[in-house]
């Protein structure tokens, strides 16, 4: 008789990896006129987006996408007192660490940027000129 199935919980076995696609954004960013603005310019640019407030709905995103983006952008403070490192993290230990990602940021304080750079992460300052996020996306989604 066959083996019941493993239980679907945190120890399950390891999903298959997703294919990566290279014209995929995921943007974490809680401010919905920024995520606007953001689906706006890369519309334009032909780039898709997909768009999440947070992990859990980052992590939904790119399961109902079924691949894993070819850049992840994460705004540095998110709500609940979460970080966009920390989202990071968990994309990268759930979907492999060679996940790319950049994070936004409105801050200069001292110890965020300490943190961002002990991550191993780039930094995008905010307000982020369109045409040196294009540039950039030019070189990351080559």
């Amino acid at each position: 008789s066959a083996a019941p199935a493993p239980a679907r919980g945190e120890h399950a076995a390891e999903p298959a990896p997703l294919p990566a696609r290279d014209g995929l954004v995921l943007l974490v960013e809680d401010d919905e006129a920024i995520a606007q603005a953001m689906r706006a310019l890369f519309a334009q640019w032909g780039v898709e987006l997909i768009t999440a407030t947070g992990l859990p709905e980052a992590i939904r995103a790119i399961d109902a996408t079924g691949q894993l983006p070819a850049l992840v952008l994460s705004d540095y403070r998110l709500p609940g007192g979460r970080d966009g490192i920390e989202v990071v993290a968990s994309l990268r230990a759930r979907y492999g660490d060679d996940l790319q990602a950049m994070l936004i940021t409105g801050e200069t304080g001292e110890g965020a940027m300490r943190a961002i750079t002990a991550a191993g992460l780039t930094v995008l300052h905010k307000p982020l000129p369109p045409a040196k996020l294009r540039a950039l996306l030019a070189h990351v989604l080559k």
